[in-house]
């Protein structure tokens, strides 16, 4: 196999059509802080259709070259280096337009973001509705619509992601394992499927596993509205999967903590509403409780995935990173740390009254 070494000026890439016949399939791109040179590896192949997007920024994806921008001495199966000098870089808007994901603004992501949205107005109604705005300081307030939001996020969301895990699947032997996020070996007695998300999209992330597929079967659904609304919510989860892969399938670590805050740490949060809205002193205990699950099933989340080097995050641009990885996961880190400092103040007033009744108690 041949190796060369051409020069693509930025106006080139730009040219990239998703209709070409001709293919690059990357393996690494790297960045050169000193030469400023951009280097893209990949392997030239025969043609083939494909309408996949334009994607150069993790392994597996590939970038579709037009004909006139193929150098002619490359005949199939060469091995090229392509490097695009600093003089042809995009400005400082085009090269930050260019780190958005190319499905930003599809409707699956949008109707993913907003989902969530929703579910925080729902939160904040329902606050309105249950709390009395003449007794309910504006702390205790902000701590109801949380533990509200969180419950519906545990049950509707991550509710819906665990039954992908135990009820979705999809035929193994007809799918590259490297295409899917594999079940762990014998997962519900089974090493012939895999199950999630993925299985049931009806598509599978590109990049991630390779492109669209069969979508598999829904056990226990006959193709009716019901169906429908599992297949949606596998649409969604697979939207988060694309900064974390382990969502779209299943993994262990994660499974066994979805459980927990499912079937646990969701109803706690509704007692935690309703024992805002009673006045009940007892609340203090609980939102201890849930806060110390929530920041240590964040810590287990992560903590194995960084262990083996984060090969399930993709980081590669800032929405992935910032907003998916980040911002939606810190807000279960950064909030239960607040809770944890405004409960554990009211017990130590507490024990500080029944501390002062005892010393005047004793002078007596």
């Amino acid at each position: 196999m041949a190796h060369c070494t051409h020069d693509l000026t930025w106006q080139q890439i730009q040219n990239i059509d998703s209709r070409q016949t001709s293919t690059v399939h990357t393996s690494y791109m790297s960045v050169d802080p000193n030469s400023k040179l951009w280097t893209l590896a990949g392997v030239m192949h025969g043609p083939q259709e494909s309408t996949s997007r334009h994607r150069v920024l993790q392994d597996f994806r590939a970038i579709r070259l037009k004909p006139n921008n193929i150098p002619s001495n490359l005949s199939n199966r060469h091995s090229c280096n392509y490097k695009m000098a600093s003089t042809t870089a995009p400005s400082s808007l085009e090269s930050f337009l260019n780190t958005l994901p190319p499905d930003l603004f599809d409707q699956t992501t949008l109707i993913s973001l907003a989902s969530t949205v929703a579910i925080l107005v729902a939160a904040y109604s329902l606050s309105r509705l249950a709390l009395d705005p003449k007794t309910t300081t504006s702390c205790y307030r902000f701590l109801f619509i949380w533990h509200a939001f969180d419950a519906l996020i545990h049950f509707c969301l991550e509710g819906s992601f665990l039954y992908h895990c135990f009820f979705s699947s999809a035929p193994l032997g007809h799918l590259d394992p490297k295409e899917v996020f594999v079940d762990p070996y014998n997962y519900l007695g089974r090493i012939d499927k895999v199950h999630g998300a993925q299985a049931v999209a009806g598509r599978f992330v590109e990049g991630l596993v390779g492109g669209p597929a069969k979508a598999g079967a829904v056990d226990g659904l006959d193709g009716g509205f019901l169906e429908k609304i599992v297949k949606g919510t596998a649409e969604l989860w697979m939207v988060y999967a694309k900064a974390d892969k382990r969502w779209a399938g299943v993994d262990l670590s994660v499974v066994s903590l979805e459980l927990l805050t499912v079937f646990v740490v969701g109803p706690m949060a509704c007692w935690v509403c309703y024992d805002i809205a009673k006045k009940n002193s007892r609340v203090n205990i609980i939102m201890i409780m849930i806060a110390t699950a929530e920041i240590y099933g964040g810590w287990m989340t992560f903590c194995p995935e960084w262990l083996v080097g984060s090969v399930n995050l993709d980081t590669s641009n800032w929405m992935y990173l910032w907003l998916y990885l980040t911002f939606f996961n810190g807000l279960w880190v950064v909030i239960p740390a607040y809770v944890i400092y405004v409960a554990s103040g009211e017990i130590m007033d507490a024990f500080k009254v029944r501390d002062a009744a005892a010393k005047v108690k004793k002078s007596l």
